[in-house]
């Protein structure tokens, strides 16, 4: 009886230590944290007491130096409480990140907190242009030279400066003018045709004093998807656009087209025209200014995991940026569970997705709402075509809708 009792006492010994020693390390990050205080409080207690960190990328190195030291045995956790963080670059995770099984990493909202990860600046310097317009100088928010696609009212997508304009009442069949011409049946190949040339209607002749700045949104041919090419020049006799780079197909009589990005079509609510020469953003916006109320993306991505393993990120809302928001590259185990991803892509190159998967193996894409998206939702790419060895990559339970915003298929 005695042997069997000092039996069950090592074995209840035993597994408490382990359970010690799996106990993942917890750092904090909170929006009125700093980085130079010990990120091991949620909130601060006094003056000289510890308290949370203020960037995520800051508890991302800590977790490094934990590593580097032997002392991440257990993983490590990092809950990020309520608040907007606009992220100053790319939050970018690599193989010294690497985490294991026994010891991952995750980054957490805090308890049932909503941190939001932008990767947009605030425009806060507005002044009246005139009555109905605004303009604001974006050198001094960091976005001078930032050539943005989107802007964002109180969390809404508004419309470029376009003709002709964005129509409420009709979204997807109204606000298009189509091209000049007579009609060529679709499979019909006609010699000679360039990707390049867009002639207009006479009733859609418009003066413009900075068409190069301007972009063509266009159904090329077949209408199975769209292109958006910068203008090059505009000949007004000839009632012809030449676009600065070649369309998927050649641009044909009757092909569905709106221009946007163009100062004179600035003349309905919610527009706005960005001048990229003075970097100056002109807005009409459809209620009144309030402070943060207006964002524009600075950054293409806001979360980067290469050549990583077992690293998780829950809970968040991710938002704002004009390429793909979040980036898994040749990575394994890790996963992104419980965000919302909205509100991000712009790019018309159809390459763009809310969330990217490339390479690496089983990474989960789980219980997201994905929405209000530039180009594609979620894309998997991996595992070996010769093998046929498959990549266990996973997407499920998402909740996604409003895709292909900018580029459609």
């Amino acid at each position: 009886m005695l042997y069997r009792r000092l039996s069950i006492i090592a074995v209840l010994v035993l597994s408490a230590s382990a359970v010690s020693a799996a106990e993942p390390v917890e750092l904090y990050v909170a929006a009125d944290g700093h980085d130079s205080w010990s990120g091991t409080q949620p909130r601060r207690k006094g003056d000289d007491g510890p308290g949370p960190f203020l960037t995520l990328q800051r508890a991302r190195d800590e977790i490094r130096k934990l590593k580097a030291a032997g002392n991440l045995s257990g993983g490590a956790t990092v809950y990020v409480l309520k608040g907007t963080y606009e992220m100053p670059e790319t939050l970018k995770f690599s193989a010294e990140d690497s985490a294991s099984a026994a010891a991952p990493v995750l980054f957490a909202a805090f308890e049932n907190e909503k941190p939001v990860l932008t990767g947009g600046r605030a425009i806060t310097n507005f002044v009246k242009y005139n009555d109905e317009i605004y303009k604001a100088n974006l050198g001094p928010l960091g976005l001078r030279n930032v050539h943005f696609r989107q802007l964002f009212f109180e969390g809404a997508r508004q419309h470029m400066a376009r003709y002709p304009n964005f129509d409420p009442a009709n979204p997807y069949g109204g606000g298009w003018a189509y091209v000049d011409g007579e009609l060529i049946p679709m499979y019909k190949d006609v010699p000679g045709e360039d990707r390049r040339t867009l002639r207009y209607k006479a009733q859609d002749a418009r003066n413009w004093s900075r068409p190069a700045e301007a972009e063509v949104l266009v159904f090329p041919r077949y209408n199975w998807w769209n292109n958006i090419v910068r203008i090059a020049t505009v000949d007004k006799e000839e009632r012809v656009i030449k676009l600065a780079a070649d369309c998927s197909y050649p641009i044909r009589p009757f092909d569905r087209y709106f221009v946007r990005n163009v100062f004179e079509e600035l003349d309905a609510p919610g527009e706005w025209y960005l001048e990229k020469e003075s970097s100056t953003l002109y807005f009409w916006p459809p209620q009144s200014i309030k402070p943060g109320s207006v964002y524009a993306p600075a950054l293409q991505t806001i979360l980067e995991i290469e050549n990583a393993a077992h690293i998780a990120f829950r809970g968040f809302t991710i938002e704002c940026c004009d390429g793909n928001a979040v980036v898994l590259k040749d990575s394994t185990h890790c996963a992104i569970s419980g965000c919302i991803i909205r509100n991000v892509g712009s790019r018309g190159d159809g390459g763009n997705s809310a969330v990217s998967v490339g390479g690496g193996t089983n990474n989960h894409i789980i219980g997201n709402d994905i929405y209000e998206v530039g180009g594609n939702a979620i894309s998997l790419n991996g595992g070996d075509r010769k093998t046929l060895a498959p990549a266990g990559h996973v997407a499920e339970n998402n909740y996604i809708h409003h895709t292909g915003v900018f580029y459609k298929q």
